[in-house]
């Protein structure tokens, strides 16, 4: 667990930095000794501090990493960290904070779609780009100027899922349960962007034993 989450912590920090020089140059100053200024809005405690905890944990050991290694182009790289709490008015909150007191060139996070979602209209508005860690479509879809996101979606995932249920699982049955918010809502709303062919298709009779699935 640790091992997936330190991987996609560093590709977001490149991400990020990488983004950050070729579309807001602006923000990064020529001063070789000034830091680069790296926010991070997790959600390191409350119903989601298991994600939010390692997350942080690893974004801690890949700053000192990078700067034990002469930082970034020659400059040391500094992270802040804000704790939403697992809540989507704290995380607006706190990216807000990050960007007009700190003055961030890019923003980690949150770890969760709802939390993201209220992030995305401070980012668009201020110009500062954001690397999301939740998996909501709802994230960049549509596309947004400022805000990528890193995990896969439930749209992605969905018709691998129903594969792996039906001939790997042997499940005909298979019921869906899933909570009213943002993040619970995809699964639904996967389902019915595939079509009707493809379901029958993934469920269609194989030599595997059906069995029902929830």
């Amino acid at each position: 667990m640790k091992c997936r989450i330190t991987i996609l912590i560093k590709a977001v920090v490149v991400i990020g930095l990488a983004l950050s020089f070729l579309f807001f140059p602006g923000r990064m100053s020529l001063h070789a000794a000034e830091p680069i200024k790296i926010g991070a809005v997790l959600c390191v405690t409350g119903w989601a501090g298991a994600l939010g905890t390692p997350e942080m944990e690893v974004v801690r050991l890949y700053e000192e990493k990078l700067n034990r290694e002469g930082g970034i182009l020659g400059r040391p790289i500094e992270v802040y960290l804000e704790d939403d709490q697992s809540n989507p008015t704290n995380a607006a909150i706190a990216a807000t904070k990050l960007i007009r007191d700190k003055k961030v060139c890019v923003v980690i996070g949150s770890s969760v779609t709802n939390n993201c979602m209220s992030m995305i209209p401070i980012f668009e508005r201020e110009q500062v780009l954001n690397v999301a860690l939740g998996a909501g479509h709802e994230i960049t879809d549509p596309l947004k100027k400022w805000v990528f996101r890193v995990p896969l979606t439930d749209i992605r995932l969905t018709p691998i899922m129903l594969k792996c249920a039906a001939q790997d699982l042997g499940a005909r049955k298979i019921a869906l349960l899933h909570s009213t918010d943002a993040a619970g809502m995809m699964g639904p709303e996967a389902l019915k962007r595939i079509r009707r062919s493809t379901v029958s298709k993934l469920l269609s009779p194989n030599n595997s034993t059906p069995r029902t699935l929830i």
